[in-house]
């Protein structure tokens, strides 16, 4: 039974080597091969994002812009959004190419960044 666990896992691995051969995993932002398992963008692109800390910052500028409008909780976003700058790339990648990698970065991005805040405790329900 051992040896057959022992050749499955080397038949997977060999074959894991050939689809990065035919398919490789790219950095969307850079082309690089270094990408981390389940990840979108290097770890020099992930350090490149434009984080902002508005979630734990009251009064921060997304709540600004909806004063006298809506009554809203607390809000907030997790990065700051430049035309032609990573942000928008990963974006474009979840919106127009279906791109679940994409969507998986931003929204374990964000749902960590609420977790760490505290002043989502109390929330009735999150609008992306």
């Amino acid at each position: 039974m051992n040896f057959i666990k022992y050749l499955v896992l080397h038949v997977k691995k060999y074959l894991n080597g050939f689809l990065h051969l035919v398919y490789p995993k790219i950095c969307l932002h850079c082309g690089s091969t270094d990408i981390i398992k389940f990840q979108v963008l290097c770890p020099n692109c992930y350090v490149q994002l434009p984080f902002t800390d508005f979630f734990e910052i009251e009064n921060n500028n997304v709540d600004k812009i909806f004063w006298g409008r809506l009554p809203l909780g607390p809000s907030g976003a997790a990065l700051f959004f430049t035309k032609n700058s990573i942000v928008q790339l990963l974006l474009f990648e979840l919106k127009y190419k279906q791109n679940k990698r994409a969507g998986w970065l931003l929204g374990n991005m964000i749902g960590w960044a609420l977790k760490k805040a505290n002043r989502f405790n109390e929330i009735d329900c999150l609008i992306p």
